[in-house]
């Protein structure tokens, strides 16, 4: 049954909500957060949305409600939604192998070691990709700050790298183990979005917003923006809890377009994206984006036996905090990591999550036909001032009738 139906619901969830908000960005917390938008929704509208804190602790300028975010891996279940439709019209066979539709992916090899001059030592993978390893992330590849080998391929070529991106970017990354062994956190979806352009000859973006962003009304969504006049800052937290503004900032204009983590929007819109999950596949106004039997299909675990959603190790400690490391191993759809036990928030087991490396993090909870999202702009990654969105998303449990 749906939540957050009446006014008095509503009222109940904000008055609850607004006080943990406060003091989320209370500047005297040393755990606060620089700024935050922090929103609920269930299946037919946003039932809370609100900001506090600045977009940038320099300036204090005012962080509001539609200001716009680099969603960084955030992005990646709306790219899924793009290939699932591509799945649909069977322009695209989640099995096959990726190199019928991009042969250079049989570049990519797996690192092995760096030899005393500093040269890579690499091997040719034994199997194939297939693009159901890429959006479940069993396909070997990783990002530099969680693999300490591919960290060191990137401080020599100076790439991969999301922050300062680069056109040839995708010729540079790596695999670190044999596709389909394991799971690891990587340029899976970025390799996705290759996938996509190749079969559409439309470049990412352009192709998201005919068949993703305009039907679904996502009108914030992009992969450039012309100007940082309505984009929150990304902050740095030091190891003393000082917060002041990241050495890197956003590329609002990038050369290509990120399948993994290049949409920029506000969390409005990415309210309206967790709906069309929450409704199977549509926008409650009726806009059939992918066929429910595609969405209940997608929601279901993709991870073959024996592979789980596992701990990932920080390698860069700049970007991110250990991640996982005491979390019960979880599943993974072809979207979103599958929570496989009850939340002590008191999110369902069985729920969707993810999370965005400056610290965004969203939940679908299709038993109860709501999901949130909190947002800031922060690294490292698991800042924390996700205390504070624990006690959201808790405290919005408590609120349903």
């Amino acid at each position: 049954m749906s939540q957050f139906r009446t006014n008095e619901e509503k009222n109940k969830l904000s008055k609850g909500l607004n006080a943990i908000l406060s003091q989320s960005v209370d500047e005297r917390n040393s755990d606060r957060a620089p700024g935050v938008v922090f929103g609920v929704t269930n299946d037919s509208e946003t039932v809370y949305l609100e900001s506090a804190g600045y977009s940038d602790v320099t300036s204090k300028d005012p962080l509001k409600k539609d200001t716009t975010f680099q969603l960084y891996s955030c992005t990646k279940a709306v790219v899924i939604l793009g290939v699932l439709q591509l799945w649909e019209r069977n322009l695209l066979d989640l099995d096959a192998p990726v190199k019928q539709y991009v042969p250079e992916i049989e570049k990519c090899c797996i690192i092995k070691k760096h030899d005393e001059n500093g040269a890579i030592e690499t091997k040719k993978p034994s199997t194939d990709v297939t693009m159901r390893m890429l959006l479940t992330h069993t396909a070997g590849f990783a990002y530099s700050f969680f693999n300490e080998e591919y960290c060191k391929a990137r401080a020599r070529t100076g790439k991969p790298d999301i922050f300062q991106m680069s056109p040839d970017i995708m010729e540079h990354t790596f695999l670190v183990f044999n596709p389909g062994e394991k799971w690891h956190y990587g340029m899976n979806i970025d390799w996705a979005g290759v996938v996509v352009e190749r079969i559409t000859g439309k470049r990412l973006g352009e192709f998201l917003k005919e068949s993703v962003f305009e039907p679904a009304q996502l009108d914030s969504f992009t992969f450039s923006i012309p100007d940082r006049s309505n984009l929150t800052k990304l902050h740095f937290r030091d190891e003393n809890g000082n917060l002041s503004l990241n050495k890197f900032q956003q590329d609002i204009n990038p050369p290509v377009d990120l399948g993994g983590s290049g949409i920029f929007g506000t969390i409005d819109d990415y309210l309206k994206y967790i709906r069309i999950w929450l409704n199977e596949g549509s926008t409650p106004e009726g806009v059939q984006l992918i066929k429910p039997e595609t969405a209940r299909y997608a929601l279901q675990n993709h991870l073959a036996d024996g592979i789980d959603v596992t701990s990932l190790y920080p390698i860069e400690s700049d970007i991110t905090r250990m991640v996982s490391e005491n979390n019960p191993r979880e599943k993974w759809s072809l979207p979103f990591a599958i929570t496989t036990s009850d939340s002590p928030t008191g999110r369902p087991k069985g729920s969707h999550y993810w999370c965005g490396i400056a610290n965004l993090f969203y939940w679908i909870d299709t038993k109860n036909k709501i999901g949130g999202m909190w947002a800031t702009q922060v690294l490292p990654f698991l800042d924390p001032s996700l205390k504070y969105y624990a006690e959201l998303e808790k405290k919005t449990y408590e609120c349903i009738q």
